[in-house]
């Protein structure tokens, strides 16, 4: 199973065809929220944060952001730190990528997780906003987030 999350990291950055990668980070996104295994799991989700960064079209990137958004949303109530790892991952997209349009909906998908993971309670919801609220005070964003809000 390694192995196969391995092949689909070189994929999501390597193929040449587009709707290759993306189904590739779907595969990915599958394996993180339904692997009974946690390495495994993590693993997948380490491939998607690297997909993120390394994806070419903002669109792309975007989409891996929305994977990587519900699949915290899915594992939440099963490994915790699958789910942070989702978490943390999205929060690197909000605060890192290259686009603006980018980052600022990754920071939404933050905001719309924090609400959906408080109402389950726990500690990720906290980590959301403590997440959010590093990103909004980075920078370009802040006005676009409190008109969301």
């Amino acid at each position: 199973a390694m192995r196969a999350v391995a092949a689909l990291r070189r994929s999501v950055v390597r193929d040449a065809h587009r709707c290759v990668r993306l189904e590739a980070v779907i595969a990915l996104w599958d394996i993180a929220r339904r692997s009974p295994n946690e390495e495994i799991a993590l693993s997948s989700v380490a491939a998607l944060r690297h997909a993120a960064t390394e994806l070419r079209e903002p669109g792309s990137r975007l989409f891996v952001a929305h994977r990587l958004a519900a699949a915290a949303a899915d594992v939440s109530e099963g490994s915790l730190s699958v789910a942070a790892a989702c978490v943390a991952a999205l929060l690197a997209v909000a605060r890192d990528d290259r686009d603006a349009d980018v980052r600022s909906d990754a920071a939404e998908m933050l905001a719309a997780l924090a609400v959906s993971l408080r109402q389950r309670g726990g500690n990720l919801a906290a980590a959301c906003v403590a997440g959010l609220r590093a990103v909004v005070r980075q920078g370009d964003m802040g006005q676009r987030l409190d008109a969301s809000a």
